[in-house]
């Protein structure tokens, strides 16, 4: 072996009350952890020069400065330290005297913050090699070549890679001594080591959970060996019940400290990062020996060639063995003295690989085709264990692992020669290129004081200030975090570093003004929400009531960078700020500007904003947002005044694919109950006596029938604007007081459809029946369940209540027409209207853009010449001059027609579809005959097709469609009262049906010219 350099003790005179023994035996304990701490601070030098004011690691490592300093300030009293404080601390958890983080506090107060966080992460590499230098020398029995595996272990460039800013990872150093003391205890059984292994192992569960789950996979594995190889034995009395202790404590200590984790895990999905991100967060098969991003020498090069395709990030997927670490494993099999000890720990190390690589392979970033791995098991069987994103920390197992066979391997090189010269030669070469290999360049954070955070420090009062961009930039909110904790001020928001948590920002995020400034405005969306608010009047009063005394923005983070906020953005903001918010003095400090606002002008307002229930917003190519309701969903009402108040609400929404049905309720009365449509409402109410304080406006869904929606994803009823205003007396509009005093009982149509200020789900204004969606409908029985169905295509109801309104212009007044003849559609238009008794037409200018109100007005006047104009205010109200009802039937467009086509010629087309319906309603109570003109032709060159027309199944007539148009006739004789349905079939000279794929044959062109006297 090496000369022992602990002889030289022989030459010092031992003090009386210590043998030359017991100096050999302290100094055995303490020289080599005083080795390691000289080669953390060689290997470690340039960031050593600055270790009083530069703080070691990347941009988390502001995190871990903020939260020590937080537990800093909670065990001080006006600066100075309070050991009550201290005791009540540990009294009211007593699990945080396990946590690093509470000796990381307790060094801020004896240190000054960077120095005392420095140390700290120093004494990690120095303890993390130590702990796998006693492990190593306890299983080979060998200190020199322990000392290096302890090196390769605490040094690993795992480790540098996890203390550049994860709290809980970079202390790696538990592990060793949980599986020294964990082993001793199953060899030796005795209390000690027992109360050693469980102490260790809280330390570790404590302050990593990636690591508790790799430890406890670990443990099983170790105890089954253990029972197989029948190292230990059921039958030995003290190890059973040691385990069903340690069993007992293990479960008692992973539930006191994750019992929040486990209540959130069963009462919601928060803490779920989904199998994506574990995906994203496990190891490639290459990182193991790709070296670091951070290696001195060729870090940059490997970083920017092989890491750069890897998924993670580099913190998470380095995981880089080193070429000489694996050499020195292959020399590991030769060592027959050690061999069952490589079998075991090349085993554990393969198998902690393994399950590192996650759910399914990756190879340079890329897992398809999806191989399937053994993770993938454990993540859908394992209790808990979706809940771990960083899945390639498991690796830690493995590292510890490999270190343990490479110095089996040196230690087999070592003595292949006698010699104490060949030996110091292997030993110093092995050494310096583990350090070649290894050598890490750390980074580095300047911490600079700010003007601005000093004034605050020193400025009286517990105010909250506003930080931008705090919420969307993740360096901003790192090093805020810290600043934030030296001030001590109130911060309103914050960043999820890790799991994205909406519901712990819930409340700013739904309130405006506050989700203007953090959330919005630094993304650059204008509009934040589907509630629209008058920003210059709530904005003091919101920012009062949260007590925000400045808004500050920090101009370092505008640019172009990523997660900076844009020129664009930041003009948006100031704007913002500037126009909506009393501003009181502005200052710009270090590239901060602050605002100082106004304060103590708290107005009585009422603030609408969005409660439970709602998906979230989704903006549109116009920036326009909309959110998708929920089977039960909430409005908040935030009445800042002493007194009730009164709101005048809007909404503006649409049922997708389908009818729905709302209703508003508020006070458990139902203010309005409102058919949904596909093609969007417009419903407007009031609500009485909003109570001081919060308080609720709930909406429930409910399909066409009136049934509640079983599952939230098929209510798709989305919502794109909701506005309000507070107003004193509640009176209905004008247009309907005017209505009111008719003495007629004709009815009134709507436009927009749905516009409810009846305070209540009440049907008619005075005597006047008011059109709905149920007016056009029928009722249709299908699998014996009766469902409404809608006819969307009866001329101008069509065009007024089932088009989508984006539609409504100039160049749609030919379309409306559709396929009818036009002498026609007037005479149908009339019978419609007579039937449903429809004399009056309200038009609500405020709901219509100009363009809109045009168009509207002409489609009804064009349609109908006997309208007047009698009411033009803040809305219109038409007259339609109506005779007494002739009951003549009419017909219109059912089902398979395909689209208009030509729409610039004078007579609009369209393809017929085999099966396609007309729809042939005859208002009379008895039954009438008619006769069915259109014009039809193919664009077929070489076959001719028959159309058969039925009504209700009976044959009434047919006609061949050739090249050259045809005037087709079909007398229908006694047509029933209400809904007839007239089908048409296509067949070939064979009688056959046309082939699919062929569009002439299939669809053909009919141009309906038809009227029903003639």
């Amino acid at each position: 072996m090496i000369p022992n350099v602990y002889s030289i003790i022989s030459y010092i005179k031992a003090p009386r009350f210590m043998s030359i023994n017991s100096r050999k035996k302290v100094l055995s304990i303490i020289l080599p952890p005083t080795a390691f701490l000289f080669l953390a601070l060689v290997v470690f030098l340039p960031a050593m020069s600055n270790i009083y004011t530069d703080l070691i690691g990347d941009t988390d490592s502001w995190q871990i400065l903020g939260q020590s300093r937080e537990i800093a300030n909670g065990l001080q009293t006006n600066d100075q330290f309070d050991f009550s404080s201290l005791m009540s601390y540990f009294s009211h958890n007593p699990e945080y005297i396990f946590r690093v983080s509470t000796y990381r506090a307790l060094t801020v107060i004896i240190f000054n913050d960077v120095l005392a966080n420095n140390i700290i992460w120093l004494l990690s590499f120095v303890l993390a090699s130590f702990g796998a230098f006693l492990l190593i020398n306890y299983l080979i029995k060998s200190r020199w070549p322990s000392f290096i595996g302890g090196f390769i272990y605490g040094f690993s460039p795992i480790h540098v890679a996890y203390s550049m800013g994860f709290i809980g990872a970079t202390h790696i150093e538990f592990i060793p001594f949980f599986i020294l003391f964990y082993l001793k205890f199953l060899d030796l059984a005795r209390f000690k080591y027992f109360i050693l292994s469980v102490f260790f192992f809280a330390l570790t569960i404590i302050n990593e959970p990636h690591f508790t789950i790799a430890i406890l996979i670990f443990s099983v594995i170790i105890y089954f060996y253990y029972l197989l190889t029948s190292r230990i034995s059921f039958n030995n009395k003290k190890i059973l019940y040691y385990s069903i202790i340690a069993l007992i404590l293990g479960v008692l200590i992973l539930f006191t400290n994750y019992l929040y984790m486990i209540q959130a895990t069963v009462e919601s999905d928060t803490l779920d990062p989904g199998l994506d991100q574990v995906i994203n967060y496990s190891n490639d098969v290459v990182a193991l020996l790709t070296p670091s991003y951070q290696h001195i020498l060729w870090g940059n090069f490997f970083s920017r060639t092989v890491a750069v395709n890897f998924t993670g990030n580099p913190a998470e997927y380095t995981i880089y063995i080193g070429v000489i670490v694996a050499l020195l494993a292959l020399f590991s099999l030769r060592n027959k003295r050690f061999y069952s000890s490589v079998k075991l720990w090349g085993s554990i190390f393969i198998v902690f690989f393994v399950l590192s690589l996650g759910p399914f392979i990756h190879y340079l970033g890329t897992v398809k085709p999806m191989i399937p791995l053994p993770y993938l098991f454990l993540y859908h069987w394992l209790p808990f264990i979706d809940n771990m994103r960083s899945v390639g920390r498991l690796f830690i197992i493995s590292m510890i692992s490999i270190s343990i066979v490479a110095t089996i391997g040196l230690h087999y090189l070592i003595n292949i020669k006698a010699t104490k010269k060949y030996k110091v030669l292997i030993f110093s070469l092995v050494t310096l290129l583990l350090l070649l290999d290894f050598w890490p360049l750390v980074t580095t954070q300047v911490i600079e004081k700010t003007q601005f955070y000093e004034s605050l420090k020193s400025e009286p009062g517990n105010y909250s200030i506003i930080e931008i961009p705090l919420t969307s930039n993740y360096e901003y909110a790192s090093k805020a975090g810290y600043y934030n904790k030296l001030h001590n001020k109130k911060v309103i928001g914050g960043f999820d570093f890790a799991r994205k948590d909406w519901t712990k920002w819930k409340k700013e995020i739904h309130t405006p003004v506050i989700n203007n400034l953090l959330f919005h405005l630094p993304n650059g969306h204008l509009y934040p929400d589907i509630i629209y608010h008058d920003y210059g009047k709530i904005s003091n009063s919101i920012l009062d009531e949260w007590d925000v005394k400045y808004i500050v923005i920090d101009k370092n983070y505008v640019g172009d960078k990523k997660q900076y906020i844009s020129q664009e953005y930041y003009t948006k903001i100031i704007e913002f700020i500037e126009k909506y918010i009393p501003i009181q003095n502005i200052t710009e400090l270090d590239n901060i500007k602050s605002y100082e606002l106004q304060t103590g002008h708290l107005d009585d307002i009422v603030y609408l904003t969005i409660g439970n229930n709602w998906s979230n917003v989704e903006y549109n190519q116009e920036d326009i947002p909309q959110r998708n309701i929920r089977q039960s969903a909430e409005i908040n009402l935030i009445n800042l005044a002493q007194e009730n108040k009164n709101l005048e609400v809007n909404l503006s929404l649409y049922a997708k694919n389908s009818y729905r049905i709302i209703e508003i309720i508020y006070n458990n009365e139902v203010i309005t109950s409102e058919i949904i449509s596909p093609y969007g409402n417009k419903i407007g109410f009031f609500l009485k006596n909003i109570i001081p304080g919060e308080s609720m406006l709930k909406i429930k869904t409910y399909d066409i029938n009136g049934n509640r929606i079983a599952n939230d994803k098929n209510v798709q009823i989305f919502f794109n604007e909701i506005t309000y205003q507070e107003t004193d007396n509640i009176i209905k509009p004008a247009p309907y007081t005017w209505l009111e005093q008719q003495p007629d009982n004709y009815a009134v149509a709507q436009i927009p459809l749905q516009v409810n200020y009846n305070n209540g789900t009440e049907s008619s204004i005075g005597s006047h029946h008011i059109i709905d969606y149920t007016d056009f409908s029928s009722v249709v029985t299908n699998n014996e369940k009766e469902k409404l169905f809608f006819n969307e295509s009866i001329p101008l109801i069509r065009d007024l209540y089932f088009m989508e309104k984006e539609a409504w212009n100039a160049s749609q007044l030919l379309r409306s027409r559709d396929i009818y003849a036009s002498n026609y559609v007037s005479r149908m238009t009339k019978n419609i209207l007579d039937s449903f008794n429809i004399r009056y037409f309200v038009i609500h200018k405020s709901y219509l853009t100009n363009d809109q109100l045009g168009y509207v007005r002409q489609l009804i006047e064009n349609f109908n010449p006997n309208v007047s104009t009698i009411y033009d205010n803040e809305d219109i109200v038409l007259y339609y001059n109506g005779a007494e009802p002739d009951n003549q039937p009419y017909a219109i467009l059912g089902e398979n027609w395909g689209p208009i086509t030509d729409p610039r010629e004078e007579h609009l087309k369209r393809w017929m579809n085999n099966g396609a319906t007309l729809d042939l309603i005859n208002p009379s109570s008895i039954p009438q005959s008619v006769v069915l003109r259109f014009w039809n032709f193919t664009c077929s060159e070489d076959k001719n097709y028959k159309i058969v027309a039925y009504n209700n199944s009976s044959f009434i007539g047919s006609s061949w469609a050739k090249r050259n148009h045809q005037l087709t006739e079909i007398a229908i004789n006694n047509i029933a009262p209400g809904n007839n349905q007239i089908t048409f079939n296509l067949i070939d000279e064979n009688g056959n049906y046309p082939p699919d794929g062929e569009r002439c044959t299939k669809i053909f062109n009919i141009e309906l010219d038809y009227a029903t006297d003639e």
